[in-house]
């Protein structure tokens, strides 16, 4: 990382890291600002404190597997990606927050009981879009059904989940979001070396799914084509048709 003390000198602002306020901003490596006093969410609006407490979690854990030695090096590279997508997502939340208070809606079915508050806090800040979202993963619940994480059938599982939604939303930024969520939202993923590894090779082949997307957007498919859209996504995640030498599974990192 570039050092930039001398020209926040220059700047006479020794704040400037954080937004220039440094009691509502967080900034301890002088990288992103995140939001450090959200406690005026508690009363008001709990889902979206509780999403925040959560990113907040997942940032401050990124550092201790950055230092950590088992880290392996391909997702040590991807830590400060990693880092700039949990920025935009707690200040989406915050976003969010100060907008709307979030409950949870009657749409959301009760089997989705492993949503978390970010998940939450993002569908109903946009119903449209979350409905087709949770289209999308029901869909590749059923498709996927009984797959083991950190297989090849699970990164495939990944990318059609991820493609579909972009799809079925219309909306990349959503559903890169949402797809985020899932995993920085969720602190047993930075419980220890393990988990953290299946939350990268996750977020890995989630990529691979906005890449099927383009591709299908490129040719023209969209949300009214649902069965032209549909099937083309299945046929670039199919077992013939996935492009192995470029999803990971655990086998990389045993």
């Amino acid at each position: 990382m570039a050092d930039n003390t001398a020209s926040i000198l220059q700047a006479a602002n020794l704040f400037l890291f954080t937004m220039n306020n440094p009691v509502r901003w967080l900034d301890p490596l002088g990288l992103f600002a995140i939001p450090a006093d959200f406690g005026h969410f508690k009363d008001d609006n709990p889902i979206v404190y509780e999403a925040l407490n959560d990113l907040l979690y997942a940032w401050n854990a990124l550092y201790r597997f950055y230092d950590d030695p088992y880290t392996p090096s391909d997702i040590r590279a991807m830590i400060p990606q990693m880092r700039q997508d949990i920025y935009n997502l707690a200040n989406e939340m915050v976003s969010i927050g100060n907008r709307m208070t979030i409950s949870v809606g009657w749409w959301i079915s009760p089997i989705d009981g492993r949503l978390n508050a970010t998940q939450i806090t993002l569908l109903m800040s946009n119903p449209s879009a979350g409905r087709s979202m949770m289209s999308a993963t029901g869909m590749a619940e059923v498709r996927f059904r009984g797959q083991a994480d950190g297989t090849m059938a699970n990164a495939r599982k990944h990318a059609y989940w991820t493609a579909l939604g972009v799809i079925r939303t219309g909306d990349v930024q959503f559903v890169r979001f949402f797809t985020d969520a899932h995993e920085f939202g969720t602190r047993h993923n930075f419980s220890e070396q393990y988990m953290f590894r299946h939350m990268a090779v996750d977020i890995h082949n989630n990529m691979i799914g906005f890449s099927i997307a383009s591709d299908a957007l490129d040719r023209g498919f969209w949300a009214r084509q649902a069965s032209s859209h549909h099937n083309y996504i299945q046929r670039r995640t199919s077992n013939r048709n996935f492009n192995e030498r470029t999803a990971w599974t655990m086998d990389r990192f045993r």
